[in-house]
């Protein structure tokens, strides 16, 4: 264990120094487009995609803790939420990562002519780089939970996209950000306070605003603004959506 430890230590330290080469993550990156010729890549190309990001850019840490600590990842691409492109799961003493993608969202996303998209602060103009962009933005929760696991972190004090997550997707993968936003029209705004501050103006004023479902936006009324979702009412009913899917009109 103490081995793992020191490896996980080393990978940090050597990351909190410098950024990982542009042209070592976009060789990187070609390789893992290569496993993506199918749409939706398969589980198995997904583990490919997984074992290539960690032999490179990890020296193999994710992969060998994973056997050692008997722990396995289930890579899915559907999602049970469908606004969701990427979440993975652990809990603390458990021996599954569960690590999905949301394909249908992605396939969405990208039969409109608004093919454009920001992830991490990144342009994402073809569904293989978004896909292998949020990818990436998983893989940094994963080393997290990886590194609790080795380290005996029961209770994590940093927020979920905190300052190791941060520093993973600055220096790794080149994200400036941990932010993604997959609607059209979202890198208009800096972040997603804007977003809450404008729904509770729209509130407050009863102005109607925005919501991004299934590839079209609907008309909706905003009420009961919280810090990541507000409830909404439309001609679908009423509902709670993310805050990051709401825009003026």
């Amino acid at each position: 264990m103490q081995l793992l430890k020191d490896s996980f230590r080393k990978i940090l330290s050597f990351y909190k120094k410098r950024k990982c080469d542009n042209d070592v993550l976009d060789y990187v990156l070609t390789i893992c487009r290569g496993y993506m010729s199918q749409w939706p890549p398969s589980e198995d190309k997904m583990a490919k995609i997984f074992e290539t990001i960690d032999e490179y850019l990890f020296d193999g840490l994710l992969t060998t803790t994973l056997v050692y600590l008997d722990m396995n990842i289930e890579f899915t691409t559907s999602l049970s939420r469908k606004h969701i492109a990427g979440q993975t799961t652990f809990g603390f003493g458990d021996s599954v990562i569960t690590f999905g993608l949301n394909g249908k969202l992605f396939e969405t996303l990208f039969t409109s002519n608004n093919n454009q998209y920001i992830v991490g602060g990144k342009q994402c103009r073809d569904i293989n780089t978004c896909f292998l962009e949020i990818f990436a933005h998983e893989i940094c929760h994963v080393f997290i939970y990886l590194y609790r696991s080795v380290y005996g972190i029961k209770k994590w004090e940093e927020r979920s996209h905190g300052r190791m997550f941060s520093l993973l997707c600055r220096q790794v993968f080149r994200q400036i950000e941990t932010k993604h936003g997959l609607i059209p029209g979202f890198s208009s705004f800096a972040d997603l306070a804007v977003i809450r501050d404008i729904a509770r103006e729209c509130e407050k004023n009863d102005i109607d605003m925005e919501y991004f479902d299934n590839g079209e936006w609907l008309t909706v009324k905003v009420y009961n603004v919280r810090r990541v979702y507000a409830s909404v009412s439309g001609d679908a009913g009423k509902f709670d959506v993310p805050i990051s899917f709401l825009r003026p009109i």
